[in-house]
């Protein structure tokens, strides 16, 4: 069996790239919760950060003091502090491997696992199992006192993981020239566009808007439950017909069809979300929901479309194979390496269909970030049959999209509540004429200005909410622990990683052109200089020293020892004012 291209994927030098990074991954997700622990007087407690996840991926690299360290200001932006430990580490790899004679222990295990690994991905038919649930809070219901929850999916073992990650790698090579120009996400990062895709869509939208004054038709459409109704069936299909492609135009070979064929086979047939997920509904006292905090006294549930299906039993719409095939036969792991990849393909044979309005019309824009979709044109009949011909072909891929929300201008707060919105008038505010189209966590004004959507900045408040709480909890309340250093510090510490978080580590001596890599503000850097975006800015500012001021009160109250030298620093009660430099206002909009 010949495996030209794949073999070109599966090397073990991408398999221990991969095993370095999530290597790295776990010294820093267990660094970060040893930081906020190190803040109270230990009790024994630190043994709960190392897992059995953590003991299997240690064991395949030496401890970190037999390193190979090499020079690196981090500080300067060279490197962030994860990259420069996986390039450290992967030097310590190569140096033993040049070395001739008897290996350690480690290395003789990570060189065995790598083979393996491509054996496995390269051999078996059924290489995925199924893969192991857990749930996170999405949104919670006062009105009836439910949770809703959102599951996520995690293949047990991490060489399935591996496996999955480099079969993604392979057909988003294959597949990606494919694709239409305006589909976004998921896609490989090209030159002179911004690191993270959704940018570009932002960036996209406004110029389109720039190049066309006056008014223009829009239509927005969401799916509904999206990766919990792909039909296992029609995916199969799609990428049969994408592999053929690629096998005429001599791409991959007739073994290579056959290996790509079984493993999106074997990924897809893994899991459905009726029997893996969606019957957790029934078992309330389930460990899977113990993840989700609740001292309310709510149900917790994960929702899906079955009234849809109900209603569907005694029509004459029902596509599906059987009564049945719903239950085992839609949904794909939400969370998983191949996840996106399946949106891409089973959402390409709708964006072909829209060629005839796209291609060659300066007049007409497509976009489509995975499920989410905006058209916009200045001719109201052009977009409304590309809408029209779009609900049509999402109907046939057996999906479902949240129904159009009809909104007038008396009412605008039905505008923000829906998902899917049928052709309107953006422009000027006016009669039926809308001023904002919302897409991808942005907001965009009719004359070209940007601003965070709503729902993004609750999330950031919470994000914010959240890690006062993470201190309080620790150190307050009926079970708080005694602080091991002064109130100042703490204080301090949690001020410096809300900074971390919002804006990225920064320099003083460079705050003008930091970077804000691994940060809140680098999904940001589309946002326009406008009284919105201002107000929203400074409205997290505010609820961040809102949040320090809160738990400076709250630690006020707790008895503390002697001073140690370590906290000469903090020579005063006073919170560190760090200012305009570390603010969302100052790095987001480069206002100084």
């Amino acid at each position: 069996m010949t495996l030209p291209f794949l073999e070109q994927i599966f090397t073990e030098d991408a398999v221990l790239r991969i095993l370095i990074r999530r290597r790295c991954k776990e010294a820093d997700t267990i660094q970060k919760a040893l930081v906020v622990d190190n803040l109270a007087v230990s009790s024994g407690r630190r043994r709960k950060f190392f897992s059995s996840r953590n003991k299997e991926i240690y064991a395949l690299f030496p401890p970190r003091r037999e390193w190979v360290h090499m020079g690196c200001d981090t500080k300067r932006g060279e490197l962030t502090s994860q990259e420069k430990n996986e390039r450290n580490l992967l030097l310590t790899v190569r140096k033993e491997a040049k070395k001739k004679g008897i290996h350690p222990e480690w290395y003789e295990l990570l060189d065995k696992r790598i083979k393996s690994i491509i054996h496995a991905a390269l051999t078996d038919k059924h290489i995925f199992s199924k893969p192991f649930v857990t749930v996170i809070e999405k949104k919670r219901n006062e009105k009836d006192k439910v949770i809703e929850c959102r599951p996520i999916c995690l293949f047990k073992t991490l060489d399935q993981r591996i496996i999955a990650s480099l079969f993604n790698k392979a057909f988003t090579q294959l597949f990606d020239s494919y694709y239409y120009y305006n589909s976004l996400a998921f896609r490989p990062h090209k030159k002179g566009e911004p690191g993270m895709s959704h940018l570009t869509a932002v960036k996209r939208i406004k110029e389109f808007r720039k190049s066309h004054a006056g008014n223009l038709w829009v239509a927005e459409c969401d799916m509904k439950k999206f990766y919990d109704t792909i039909d296992h069936d029609i995916i199969k299909k799609r990428f049969s017909q994408m592999l053929l492609w690629c096998k005429q135009s001599g791409t991959i070979n007739v073994d290579e069809r056959r290996v790509l064929r079984n493993a999106i086979h074997s990924y897809v047939n893994c899991f459905s979300f009726y029997r893996d997920v969606y019957a957790y509904n029934k078992k309330p006292n389930h460990p899977i929901w113990n993840s989700v905090k609740n001292s309310t006294g709510y149900n917790k549930q994960i929702k899906w479309i079955e009234d849809e299906f109900e209603k569907l039993f005694d029509s004459t719409e029902w596509n599906y194979r059987t009564k049945n095939h719903h239950k085992y036969q839609l949904g794909i792991p939400q969370g998983g390496a191949m996840s996106g990849l399946i949106a891409n393909v089973i959402m390409h044979f709708i964006d072909i269909k829209l060629k005839c309005f796209w291609e060659e019309n300066p007049d007409f824009l497509y976009i489509r970030f995975c499920d989410d979709m905006t058209m916009m044109g200045a001719d109201e009949r052009v977009v409304k049959e590309a809408f029209k011909r779009y609900s049509g072909k999402v109907e046939e891929n057996h999906l479902y999209v949240h129904p159009p929300v009809a909104f007038t201008e008396k009412r605008m707060v039905s505008f923000w509540d829906g998902k899917t919105r049928p052709p309107y008038i953006w422009g000027s505010p006016g009669k039926d004429v809308f001023p904002w189209i919302t897409f991808v966590g942005y907001d965009v004004n009719w004359m070209g200005d940007t601003r965070i959507r709503k729902s993004s900045v609750r999330k950031e408040i919470k994000k914010q909410f959240e890690k006062k709480m993470e201190i309080a909890r620790l150190l307050t309340g009926k079970y708080g622990r005694k602080p091991q250093w002064a109130k100042q510090f703490v204080c301090n510490s949690l001020h410096k990683r809300m900074i971390g978080m919002s804006v990225g580590r920064v320099p003083i001596w460079n705050y003008r052109t930091f970077r804000n890599e691994c940060s809140w503000a680098k999904a940001f850097t589309e946002l326009t200089d406008n009284r919105w975006s201002r107000m929203q800015l400074r409205q997290l500012d505010r609820h961040r020293n809102k949040m320090m001021k809160h738990i400076s009160r709250e630690l006020s109250t707790l008895e503390y020892d002697e001073v140690k030298p370590s906290d000469k620093k903090a020579r005063n009660d006073a919170v560190w004012y760090f200012g305009k430099p570390y603010s969302y206002f100052g790095q987001v909009l480069k206002k100084w």
